[in-house]
């Protein structure tokens, strides 16, 4: 009887070895499934939190540019436009290229008023539009408004600006455009634009859209200042002269 058993036994162990790695194979892909599963729950989570992926719908007639802006400052994103030969030199290329930052500080250039800067510098001061502090509130009513306040430091009394963006429905966004008024109004002097030529104090082709350079003027009225400025553009004017539109740093 027991050596029936055993045969029985030793006949069956192949099978049972096939089951119990099938079972362990069924197990293992049941979990692959849970955590599948589980992942699918966590990025469903995420976009309802987000409102939603970033869609561009022909029918609701977007701004284009505004909509690229929106998207780019939503990643943390600065961009600027690019033009340039293809590897055969036969079609000008156009792209849109995004990075971190663009541009750098050029702490070994001079931008000086009467040498490089060939054209008096327009200083521009008006205390009614300087602020230290900007609250921008996005989209929602009352308490419940998506609402941002960011600050710099200041000796001065508080100034506070309010930016009313009922439109903008996520934070980062509003946080973006929070930041660059700020930037904006919390210089007492700016300047708008500088007209340059070509000059070993700071020669074309080592500074570009997004740079900061320091602007050093006698002002109008104003005494010798020197003011830290970002290239936001470029107008050629001829091959040697050579317009930049500043922002805020």
């Amino acid at each position: 009887m027991k050596t029936a058993q055993a045969a029985k036994k030793a006949a069956l162990k192949p099978v049972n070895d096939e089951l119990a790695v099938i079972r362990d194979a069924l197990k293992a892909d049941t979990k692959s499934v849970d955590q599948a599963q589980e992942r699918v729950k966590t990025a469903k989570e995420a976009v309802d939190a987000d409102g939603g992926a970033w869609k561009i719908l022909w029918w609701d007639t977007p701004d284009c540019l505004q909509s690229m802006q929106e998207a780019i400052d939503e990643a943390g994103y600065e961009w600027v436009e690019w033009s340039g030969w293809n590897a055969d030199r036969s079609k000008v290329l156009k792209e849109i290229r995004a990075f971190p930052r663009v541009g750098r500080k050029q702490d070994g250039l001079a931008f000086v008023e009467g040498d490089n800067i060939i054209e008096q510098v327009t200083i521009e001061a008006d205390a009614a539009d300087y602020a230290n502090t900007v609250v921008a509130t996005g989209a929602g009513e009352g308490k419940k408004a998506l609402r941002v306040t960011l600050s710099v430091a200041s000796t001065r009394r508080r100034r506070v600006y309010v930016l009313d963006a009922k439109e903008v429905t996520k934070r980062s966004v509003l946080e973006g455009l929070a930041r660059s008024e700020l930037a904006a109004r919390s210089q007492l002097l700016s300047i708008a634009a500088v007209r340059v030529i070509n000059h070993p104090n700071a020669e074309f082709g080592t500074f570009d859209v997004g740079d900061t350079i320091l602007i050093d003027t006698d002002g109008t009225g104003a005494g010798r200042q020197r003011i830290w400025r970002r290239i936001e553009e470029l107008e050629w004017v001829g091959t040697d002269v050579c317009d930049l539109m500043l922002g805020g740093v």
